[in-house]
């Protein structure tokens, strides 16, 4: 049944254009995919000295001028979970948060409210292949 609505809505002009993408956000979110945030980090955002709290999504090897630097993309998300900024951070410039995905979601949703009073500070760089190992505490 939702095969053939996908359909339908893909012959739409309008909907053939933007539907995939919106498919692709809402499917994301889905708490059957577990896989789309891999991490909840810190990173400074929207400027330098801010932190903005943000989930690793996956891996990026940059090949800049002056050689191969590991990326991270991370997800930080504004007001509402669906909408947010997307930002590729050096791996060196993520710090780690222990916090699992519900607990960061949670921390979103609440405004900030739920974070925990003290987040440990990771020296170890994230990556999305390593970033389902927890903080040392």
């Amino acid at each position: 049944m939702l095969a053939w609505g996908d359909m339908l809505l893909l012959r739409v002009p309008i909907y053939r254009r933007l539907y995939p993408s919106v498919k692709m956000l809402i499917d994301s979110f889905s708490p059957e995919r577990r896989s789309a945030f891999k991490a909840v980090v810190l990173v400074q955002h929207p400027r330098e000295g801010a932190y903005a709290f943000g989930f690793v999504t996956s891996d990026v090897l940059l090949d800049a001028p002056d050689g191969k630097r590991e990326m991270v993309t991370v997800f930080v998300p504004t007001n509402n979970l669906y909408l947010g900024d997307v930002a590729m951070v050096p791996c060196e410039d993520v710090i780690a948060t222990g916090l699992s995905v519900e607990e960061g979601i949670r921390i979103i949703l609440s405004a900030g409210t739920a974070a925990p009073a003290r987040l440990p500070r990771s020296g170890t760089p994230v990556t999305a292949s390593r970033a389902s190992r927890p903080a040392p505490r």
